[in-house]
């Protein structure tokens, strides 16, 4: 699985350091799990119904057979967090730049379908900003603080958001891509233009008078939340306006005439764009 493949290209890489691996349901199973290197630790979503058990009990002096890999069932997540006895706890996470208050059930165990007999951590959350139904994330480090497997998860967002603006605003999934050669050069071209445009912002284009955002609701400091920072469309926009000027006003005794002349223009295109 590539997955699998690059989680153990960057572990070769770079030995000596610990790698932190989020993913969603899709790259929550065995072929990823039980591939990773010593070195990486898997942060994802986990099934309310997994088969999980408890660890294999110690081996008794003088017994036959072979060693057990695993000990009772235990119920699943789902039914553990519907239970009358289920304990929770109120924990504070910082996600999707908030702080916000959520139940937490954590659970020990081993999810021998997907990790084998190595212990993992799952935690139950419930009353996620946004969702109505319970979640369950697994982290491979059963040390890890419930808080931090839930704010780690978190972060995979911006990935979802990056892939959303790629196939929206650059055309990502516009091309039909036949060949071999097509289909490795798409994808990384269209990651590399959306790395050139959020550079150029950051270094250029935040200082132009062009860079202010949208006037939109969103943006208002009356707003719950307020949006402060850009979206890639605003770096994007900010970037065609930039174009459009150096373009059309080259320096010369005309331009702030043509500016003036051409702005009714430009706020037309700009917003058609």
């Amino acid at each position: 699985m590539l997955a699998a493949e690059l989680m153990a290209r960057l572990a070769e890489q770079l030995p000596h350091r610990r790698i932190l691996v989020v993913g969603d349901a899709t790259y929550t199973n065995s072929s990823v799990i039980r591939a990773r290197p010593s070195n990486v630790t898997f942060v994802g979503r986990a099934r309310l119904d997994a088969a999980i058990y408890a660890p294999a009990p110690a081996r008794r002096g003088g017994q036959m057979g072979r060693p057990r890999v695993r000990g009772t069932r235990l119920p699943s997540p789902a039914a553990q967090a519907n239970a009358a006895t289920a304990r929770w706890r109120l924990v504070e996470v910082n996600v999707y730049k908030r702080l916000v208050t959520v139940k937490v059930m954590t659970i020990d165990a081993l999810w021998y379908s997907v990790a084998r007999s190595e212990l993992v951590r799952l935690v139950v959350v419930r009353d996620f900003p946004g969702h109505i139904d319970d979640d369950v994330l697994v982290s491979t480090d059963p040390t890890m603080a419930p808080r931090d497997i839930i704010e780690h998860y978190a972060k995979r967002w911006s990935l979802e958001t990056t892939f959303q603006e790629n196939k929206g605003k650059l055309g990502f999934e516009e091309p039909r891509s036949r060949t071999e050669r097509a289909v490795e050069r798409t994808a990384p071209f269209t990651l590399l233009l959306y790395t050139l445009v959020v550079l150029w912002y950051a270094q250029s284009g935040c200082k132009l008078r062009s860079a202010q955002p949208t006037k939109a609701p969103w943006y208002s400091p009356k707003s719950s939340p307020s949006k402060t920072l850009p979206a890639f469309s605003d770096m994007l926009a900010t970037l065609r306006r930039a174009s459009w000027a150096e373009r059309l006003f080259e320096s010369g005794a005309n331009a702030p005439t043509l500016r003036k002349h051409l702005a009714p223009l430009l706020a037309c295109l700009d917003t058609a764009a």
